[in-house]
């Protein structure tokens, strides 16, 4: 199962690679990091940044995009995943 956001960040192909990789690992999150290159919004890149310091402080673990709507998970996490409290960013934040 893979999500992506519907805003046009995410490369067919990288949703491709994503599936791929979950399926190599199917106890894994997947997540596709975006570039932050070029002309990001200064509040997207600071929030970017934001997170990833405050989630790296809370579990020891570095992840390279928190904000990324690019995910993928074998159907056997699903019932993991309904487990995850949480609505839409909050969600994302806590399955990770």
């Amino acid at each position: 199962m893979v999500t992506a956001d519907a805003d046009g960040q995410h490369n067919v192909w990288d949703i491709f690679r994503v599936s791929k990789k979950a399926q190599e690992n199917p106890n894994h999150l997947i997540i596709g990091a975006r570039s932050f290159s070029g002309n990001v919004p200064l509040r997207s890149a600071f929030g970017n940044k934001l997170t990833r310091f405050l989630f790296k402080q809370q579990t020891g673990v570095s992840v390279t995009d928190t904000q990324t709507g690019l995910r993928g998970f074998t159907t056997n996490m699903i019932p993991f995943m309904l487990k995850v409290e949480g609505q839409r960013y909050e969600y994302e934040m806590n399955m990770l």
